[in-house]
């Protein structure tokens, strides 16, 4: 019984912190959340977009609803576009594109 216990408070303490995890995840609105383009230079939407690997050449969609970037792989020197789209408030994980076969 004790073990329950320790396990219901365990999971219950850990719901915040997955819940701010999973909003921090969740990206919302225009530039994926981000602040808009301004005069100082920040990093693009960290972890997301820019992320240890080398991202570049980011445009978006006409009407701002997808995002079109590069990211290289540095172990394999291999590049890959990659694509995010904003589907019911909610920007959908990055993905690559691959060619219809």
């Amino acid at each position: 019984m004790k073990t329950i216990i320790k396990i219901t408070f365990l999971a219950i303490s850990l719901c915040p912190a997955l819940n701010a995890h999973l909003e921090k995840t969740r990206l919302t609105g225009s530039y994926l959340g981000q602040n808009p383009p301004g005069l100082t230079p920040e990093v693009f939407a960290p972890e997301i977009i820019s992320t240890d690997a080398h991202e570049f050449s980011c445009c978006f969609s006409p009407d701002g609803n997808e995002i079109y970037f590069t990211r290289m792989n540095p172990e394999e020197r291999q590049n890959y576009i990659m694509f995010t789209r904003l589907t019911d408030g909610s920007w959908t994980e990055p993905v690559e594109l691959k060619p219809k076969k």
